[in-house]
């Protein structure tokens, strides 16, 4: 993506930012590395890891097209172990043993959750549902079928954001009896 979609805008943009230190300002501070990015895809199972942690991947369903089985889109959650953590991310992703199994007994799942169960009354709404994001039921039965300690709720919908925290919480707590949080923009977690 970086040295073929973006290279004109990356390339203007570091060339631009040269200029104008040349005639002794600029407007903001560009990393001109970002030219030279080095990809390595990764699949199921160890992504990465360091002195004292590791993150570990595996593959989420977020898309199901009957029509389309040549389409290949495979999407990762991943678990980040420290020395006394453990953190899962979900992506985008409904029900599925790939983030059940990352999150298995996390302190820490930070779960897409875009469609409030109560607004589940159409065809459109079920199916986006069943395999590409999930209701807030179902984020709470991936918490409960992976055991977390806690869970923080994002890539919030129109349908969670229309309703109280309450109703969302309650939704959620069908399946999941743990502190769930709502995610912000600027949200810390101790």
């Amino acid at each position: 993506m970086l040295n073929g979609v973006y290279a004109n805008d990356i390339r203007f943009r570091v060339e631009e930012d040269l200029e104008l230190r040349r005639h002794g300002g600029y407007i903001f501070k560009r990393v001109e590395a970002i030219r030279d990015v080095a990809v390595h895809e990764i699949g199921s199972g160890l992504a990465a890891e360091g002195d004292g942690w590791r993150v570990i991947s595996d593959y989420a369903m977020h898309g199901d097209f009957p029509d389309a089985r040549d389409f290949d889109w495979n999407c990762l959650g991943y678990r980040i172990e420290g020395s006394d953590d453990v953190v899962t991310i979900s992506g985008d992703t409904v029900p599925c043993s790939g983030i059940i199994g990352l999150a298995r007994e996390a302190d820490l799942l930070v779960q897409c959750c875009t469609v409030a169960e109560s607004a589940l009354a159409n065809p459109f709404s079920l199916y986006l549902t069943e395999s590409i994001l999930p209701s807030t039921a179902q984020a709470g039965q991936i918490a409960a079928g992976a055991g977390v300690k806690r869970m923080v709720l994002t890539h919030l919908g129109a349908s969670i954001e229309q309703n109280s925290d309450a109703k969302i919480l309650e939704e959620v707590r069908q399946h999941y009896k743990g502190e769930v949080l709502l995610g912000e923009d600027l949200l810390v977690i101790e």
